[in-house]
């Protein structure tokens, strides 16, 4: 499947969607990596059309080896990203090479193949402007109808696949080919279909797309304040726990010290107002593990990529807001908490027999 997306220079894809369209021939996601992969719309000679969409729109139409498996995308009866296959079959590999980590589940979702929705949108348009409105036009309402229904299912395919950039695209497409359907129903006195397709457009989200307030917006800002929270602690735990180890060494010196003379009293100074560093540090351990725990879950318990990205993400853009680093430490956050707590119990077990541990110059200590 994922050989079949692949944008790589040099790479030829087609063999592996000949394969794909053969296992599969109803679905008409294989046609439109076909066509993706036979035109690219943003490299020369197209770019010398894309000016205006409808002169590329004009440009890619006239190419059969872009429109002809468009048609067939449009004409397919399902629309099938294999979603849920490829997050089973992902999962089951991390798991296997001992990789139980979400981020990388994640990451192996932003690399799937998905379609083009520009060239969907450019090809819908064509349906629509060139098709539909010139059949309008010329009085043949039958295949205008036929050029704004063929939008219409399409969409509805589309915006059943578990994709949310998808959704946004049925969306609009749906709004497109309702806006030219309404009057021409109207205008041919069939009111029945008119009445559903303005209670269809009525249904249809707005443009902006605002979710201010609901549950999900809640939900994300908890997680993007949870990862700055997390973000906080961490760097934290990393200045406590070097200050705790530079404790630990003042206080090992000074215990074994014999002669209390400058060089001792310096060094006495400087551990004092260090010696709040190993509580500060469990401390700040314990608010770097509830801050991360939460999203610390094992990929067995994630169901679908849109649980993973509603769970996992608001968390990650979190740190990002607050640090430009990679995720070369992310996939690492729950150890520093552990590592910090380990610190702390081995420098209280370490002062534990400094104490009791009598010193050279004195016998009775």
């Amino acid at each position: 499947m994922s050989h079949a997306g692949y944008r790589i220079p040099g790479y030829d894809p087609r063999p592996w969607i000949e394969r794909l369209k053969a296992w599969d021939p109803q679905n008409g996601f294989p046609y439109l990596l076909e066509a993706d992969a036979n035109v690219h719309w943003w490299e020369p000679p197209w770019t010398q059309y894309a000016a205006t969409p409808a002169g590329l729109r004009h440009a890619l139409a006239g190419e059969p080896r872009w429109r002809l498996p468009m048609e067939r995308a449009f004409r397919s009866p399902r629309l099938d990203f294999y979603e849920a296959e490829q997050f089973a079959l992902d999962r089951q590999v991390l798991g296997e090479q001992g990789f139980d980590r979400p981020d990388m589940l994640l990451a192996a979702r932003w690399s799937e193949a998905h379609p083009d929705l520009v060239a969907v949108t450019l090809y819908a348009g064509r349906q629509l402007d060139d098709v539909g409105k010139a059949a309008e036009k010329a009085g043949s309402t039958d295949e205008a109808l036929a050029a704004y229904w063929s939008v219409v299912r399409f969409a509805d395919r589309l915006r059943a696949t578990p994709v949310d950039t998808t959704e946004l695209c049925a969306n609009r497409l749906h709004r497109d080919a309702y806006h030219l359907l309404l009057p021409l129903l109207r205008s041919k006195g069939r009111t029945a279909e008119a009445a559903a397709v303005e209670s269809a457009l009525a249904m249809l989200p707005r443009f902006d797309y605002n979710r201010s307030g609901s549950a999900d917006s809640s939900r994300e800002a908890a997680g993007r304040r949870s990862g700055q929270v997390t973000l906080v602690f961490a760097v934290f735990v990393s200045v406590l726990g070097l200050a705790t180890m530079l404790w630990l060494a003042l206080v090992i010196v000074l215990r074994w010290k014999q002669n209390a003379d400058s060089l001792g009293r310096f060094l006495n100074g400087l551990a004092s107002p260090l010696r709040f560093a190993p509580p500060a540090l469990v401390l700040a351990s314990v608010g770097l593990f509830l801050g991360y725990y939460p999203y610390a879950r094992s990929i067995a318990e994630i169901h679908s990529y849109q649980e993973l990205e509603y769970g996992y993400v608001p968390f990650l853009m979190g740190l990002y807001d607050l640090t430009p680093l990679d995720e070369v430490w992310l996939s690492h956050m729950l150890w520093p908490s552990i590592w910090s707590a380990f610190v702390a119990l081995v420098g209280l077990c370490l002062l534990w027999w400094v104490r009791h541990r009598e010193r050279p110059d004195r016998s009775d200590a």
